[in-house]
């Protein structure tokens, strides 16, 4: 996040603290989103990016379903856009997702 800062990037951390377990089910239906082809066509590259990214993050929360979550919004200066999820105990990192404007949101 500092690097991110250090190049003109926003931050703006979450006030909700949302379970584990809701991202995981979310996620693993925009999973199943992002391997249709009949959704994807014509955005295929950012399905396959948004595919590996939620892959990870599925696999981080799998690890602690029980855990309380918070969320980073990061906004560069070139308009991409990430989304850090960590654990809000430790603020150990669970996922980054990534989007850029105008194309499909992966977070």
């Amino acid at each position: 996040m500092l690097a991110a800062l250090r190049l003109g990037a926003s931050l703006r951390r979450d006030e909700r603290v949302i379970p584990a377990e809701s991202h995981y089910g979310v996620y693993r239906i925009r999973l199943n989103i992002s391997r249709d082809s009949r959704i994807t066509k014509g955005h295929e590259a950012s399905a396959a990016r948004a595919v590996e990214d939620i892959k990870w993050f599925l696999a981080s929360l799998e690890k602690d379903l029980g855990a309380d979550t918070r969320a980073w919004f990061i906004r560069a200066e070139a308009g991409e856009r990430f989304i850090l999820i960590e654990n809000d105990k430790t603020g150990a990192p669970l996922g980054c997702l990534y989007h850029r404007a105008n194309e499909e949101n992966t977070k």
